[in-house]
């Protein structure tokens, strides 16, 4: 395990590192990044190696799983990086979603990496929460770590790290079971929880990488097995808004929104619409809820229209997808709606891209 990155660490002594997970990746409950588990291991990697380059992104975002990650994937973290070594956490997000598309949304996070680079190493990292923990005790099966697990042995050379373990016996044996001493809201760790994780973490890291002989060259892991997932979401991709045909209305806004992307759309009169033209089984949006959004309708070639609602008190980077269908041309339409959730100042659907698969 991790022999190529031995290999850049000290014969290239250089190595790009990326993340992409959830709200834990992300650093949130830290009173900095630095002190983040994300943070903690990039320091570790500078100290332990002063004589190599490194390049460090963080493409987390909070309350996202694998689902949105498969799509993002490419533009938010292996165009920036062109990362040698990949750290995915999506188990806890993925939590409590049908096994078959965990799996999906995982192989081809797995096959788009390996495509890119495939002297790329990969970590899947997992972590926990109270609620897992309850459901664990309670007998319940985590599929969504399962089926991480099995998209890790089937193509072979995955490091899977169970920080969450480590944090677990710290509530337990330290804290009498209160979640609360290392973590901000029995999900997010505060910097001490943080550290739990970043110790477990860089124990393996000492492992495989601290006494390990430098290999004569790296190793290929391009040459894959045959995809297991019915449908192929190595094919997900983010498309701009401005390739969409759109009514009145719609304006691109060059800038982040809830601290995501470079530039969004955003329209807010009612009957506005937008549609997208595309090849594939489904499509949606990657969106941003806001305290001034609303609802929307969508609907694939002219079919019948599906609600949703973009609104939320405080941002949050959200998806609406449709279901799969057959393989194929489409047009993808949506539609802002007149009606205003409760609490909302507004009727407005703002998002960064639409996302095709």
């Amino acid at each position: 395990m991790l022999e190529n990155t031995v290999y850049r660490l000290r014969h290239d002594k250089k190595l790009s590192i990326g993340f992409i997970g959830g709200s834990i990746t992300e650093g949130c409950g830290a009173s900095s990044p630095k002190t983040s588990w994300v943070g903690r291991t990039c320091d570790w990697f500078t100290r332990t190696y002063p004589e190599a380059e490194f390049r460090f992104e963080n493409a987390a975002i909070g309350g996202t799983g694998s689902m949105l990650g498969v799509y993002r994937l490419e533009h938010e973290l292996l165009d920036k990086s062109d990362p040698d070594l990949v750290f995915v956490e999506f188990a806890v997000n993925d939590w409590s979603w049908p096994y078959d598309g965990i799996f999906s949304d995982m192989e081809a996070i797995v096959r788009k990496i390996r495509t890119r680079k495939p002297t790329a190493d990969i970590i899947f990292i997992y972590t926990a929460t109270l609620y897992t923990t309850q459901s664990l005790v309670a007998g319940c099966e985590m599929e969504s770590r399962s089926a991480h697990s099995a998209v890790a042995h089937y193509y072979g050379n995955i490091l899977c790290v169970e920080i969450g373990e480590a944090l677990r016996d710290a509530v337990y044996l330290h804290a009498g079971g209160d979640w609360l001493k290392y973590t901000q809201d029995n999900v997010h760790p505060n910097d001490e929880g943080y550290r739990i994780y970043a110790d477990a973490l860089i124990a393996q890291l000492e492992k495989y990488l601290g006494g390990a002989e430098v290999p004569a060259e790296l190793v290929s892991y391009g040459n894959m097995p045959p995809r297991l997932s019915k449908f192929d979401r190595t094919e997900a991709r983010m498309i701009d808004p401005s390739e969409a045909v759109m009514s009145d209305g719609w304006t691109i806004i060059n800038e982040p929104i809830c601290g995501k992307g470079t530039h969004y759309i955003r329209a807010d009169k009612p009957g506005a619409w937008i549609e997208l033209h595309f090849t594939g089984r489904r499509a949606g949006i990657y969106q941003a809820m806001t305290n001034d959004s609303g609802y929307f309708a969508y609907s694939i070639d002219g079919g019948p229209e599906k609600k949703d609602c973009s609104y939320t008190s405080a941002g949050q980077i959200a998806m609406c997808m449709t279901n799969e269908m057959e393989y194929g041309e489409h047009v993808y339409k949506l539609r802002i709606l007149e009606d205003k959730p409760e609490g909302s100042s507004g009727t407005s659907l703002n998002f960064i891209s639409f996302i095709v698969s």
